[in-house]
C-alpha cells in the first residue's frame, strides 16, 4: 500500500500496464483454449474436379442417413471461366449445376440432384413432411449456352434473372414436392422461413432480384 500512495503521481501508466497484462492473460487463456481443440481424419470429394468452371457452397444438414451426425449439402454454381484454368476444364458450359447430400464421417453421397441450370442458392425450410429432417427451397438460374466473352481475361455465364427455377426438395431424398401454385420466376437473393400460429402453416418470405443483377445495388422485392 505504500508503493501505491508514492506512485499518485502517475497513475496513467499503471493503468496501462495493468490492462497490457490483462490482455497478455487473456490471450494466454486463448492459447490454450486453442491448444485443446482435436483434429480428426477427413475425407476428400473429387468426384467433379476441373469437370466445371464451378464453386462449391455448403451448408449444414439434419442426420440424413440415422447415424446421429448432421451431414452435409453442397451445392454446385457455375462460376467465371478464367483464361488461366481454361485448359484445365474438361466440360467449359455454364449450363450445370447439382446438390450433393454427403455423410459428414465418411463423405458417402447420400443424394444428388443434377441439372442444367446453375444452383445458384439453397435455403434451410422448415419441416414440411413431418419426417423430423428440414427440408429446402432451391433456386436454379437459366443460363445462355454461350458465355459473355467481352472481356478477355474470362468468360462469365449469361444470365436470365426473369427465368429462375424455384422449387422445393424434401432434405431426407432430394426430390421435390409437389406445389399447388408456381413460384416466382425471378432470382431468390435470400430467404426466411417463419411459423405462423394462427392458421398452423408455415410462411417464408423471399427476396426477390427486380433490375436483373446480382450487384450489390440491386433492386429487390418481398415476396411471401
Amino acid at each position: 500500500m505504500n508503493l501505491l500512495k508514492k506512485k499518485k503521481k502517475k497513475p496513467q501508466p499503471i493503468n496501462l500496464i495493468l490492462l497490457a497484462v490483462s490482455m497478455l492473460a487473456f490471450g494466454g487463456l486463448g492459447m490454450a483454449f486453442i491448444t485443446q481443440m482435436e483434429t480428426q481424419p477427413g475425407w476428400i470429394w473429387s468426384e467433379l474436379e476441373r469437370q466445371y468452371p464451378m464453386r462449391l457452397l455448403t451448408i449444414q444438414a439434419d442426420d440424413l442417413n440415422g447415424d446421429g451426425n448432421k451431414d452435409i449439402i453442397t451445392y454446385i454454381d457455375i462460376d467465371k471461366l478464367s483464361s488461366y484454368d481454361e485448359d484445365e476444364i474438361i466440360h467449359q458450359t455454364p449450363e450445370f449445376g447439382a446438390i450433393y447430400a454427403f455423410n459428414s464421417i465418411n463423405g458417402a453421397v447420400l443424394w444428388e440432384r443434377d441439372f442444367t441450370k446453375p444452383v445458384k442458392k439453397v435455403f434451410p425450410l422448415m419441416d414440411i413432411n413431418n419426417d423430423n429432417i428440414l427440408d429446402y427451397f432451391v433456386s436454379l438460374s437459366t443460363v445462355d449456352e454461350n458465355w459473355d466473352e467481352s472481356d478477355p481475361n474470362e468468360k462469365i455465364p449469361i444470365i436470365y434473372f426473369e427465368e429462375f427455377e424455384n422449387f422445393i426438395i424434401y432434405g431426407a431424398s432430394g426430390t421435390n414436392k409437389v406445389t399447388e401454385n408456381d413460384f416466382p420466376d425471378f432470382g431468390i437473393i435470400d430467404l426466411v422461413s417463419l411459423d405462423d400460429p394462427d392458421d398452423l402453416v408455415d410462411d417464408f418470405f423471399c427476396l426477390e432480384i427486380w433490375n436483373g443483377t446480382m450487384d450489390i445495388n440491386f433492386k429487390v422485392n418481398l415476396t411471401s
